[in-house]
């Protein structure tokens, strides 16, 4: 099921750092120590008097409900979900538990969440000649990933082939290059698309842009050609620092960097009176 593949991804990037991980939620979190450590992580807060080794029942119902006590303290509403839920393995309220805590830690946002992002992405992927209007069927071919990916370094990925050879290649490259953690199976996203596994995913692309210093992006179309600038340079600066961009040239159908016009780089510095 793509959905508990992906939310179990999610979980282990938190805890990885206290050296714990979560291989089926069904059965991982049943004693509640698990789903503790989790909930510290993501909230930066203490849950006290639990039970780190319970071999008892009682003891995993007790720590199952010292979390879903925490979670209400925070603010956060559950529905429909008891201790007993989490003992017993119940998926399908655990899924609605674990995607309350992403909407609650990791999206954080008022509003249209879902269309808040997909304008985000439309932006970022029409230079490409791409068009995006959900978070499912749209994924199937690989080629929206590619350009999303590609959009932070434009001109470092192709569009062209099967797609679960595209979106594998888009996907390994933001890992590797944007540190963006594949929770999403390739092969979920072309062949299993699931909205709010996709949405989770790619809500990692919008932190990056958020949080890394890539500079400004300008997209221009003359004629058959796409000139894409990237760089701090287009950004406002300090009169006295120099600041740098990058023109790239690709062919505007094929997205393919154009044969004999190479990137170049620029740099500027602002005159005027000193600060």
């Amino acid at each position: 099921m793509t959905q508990k593949k992906t939310f179990t991804g999610w979980c282990n990037q938190y805890l990885i750092d206290r050296q714990m991980r979560i291989n089926d939620l069904v059965k991982d979190l049943q004693d509640g120590v698990l789903l503790i450590n989790l909930l510290e992580e993501i909230s930066n807060k203490k849950i006290l008097r639990y039970t780190p080794k319970p071999r008892f029942r009682a003891q995993q119902m007790e720590n199952c409900s010292k979390a879903l006590t925490f979670i209400k303290r925070e603010g956060i509403k559950l529905v429909a979900i008891g201790p007993e839920d989490i003992s017993d393995g119940n998926l399908k309220l655990i899924l609605g538990m674990i995607w309350t805590l992403i909407l609650r830690y990791e999206i954080n946002r008022g509003g249209n969440v879902k269309g808040d992002l997909l304008d985000w992405i439309r932006l970022r992927v029409e230079p490409y000649g791409m068009k995006v209007n959900n978070f499912k069927e749209d994924w199937r071919d690989g080629r929206i990933i590619a350009a999303l990916t590609d959009s932070f370094r434009p001109g470092s990925l192709q569009t062209s082939g099967d797609p679960l050879t595209i979106a594998t290649a888009a996907m390994v490259y933001a890992e590797k290059e944007l540190k963006i953690p594949m929770i999403l199976d390739p092969h979920d996203m072309v062949n299993e698309p699931d909205d709010l596994s996709i949405l989770t995913y790619l809500f990692f692309y919008k932190k990056f842009e958020e949080s890394a210093d890539t500079g400004e992006e300008k997209v221009q179309i003359v004629g058959d050609y796409k000139f894409v600038m990237v760089g701090s340079g287009l950004k406002e600066g300090k009169v006295g620092y120099e600041k740098t961009f990058t023109i790239s040239v690709f062919d505007k159908k094929s997205n393919e960097p154009h044969a004999t016009l190479t990137a170049e780089q620029f740099a500027i510095t602002i005159s005027g009176p000193e600060e």
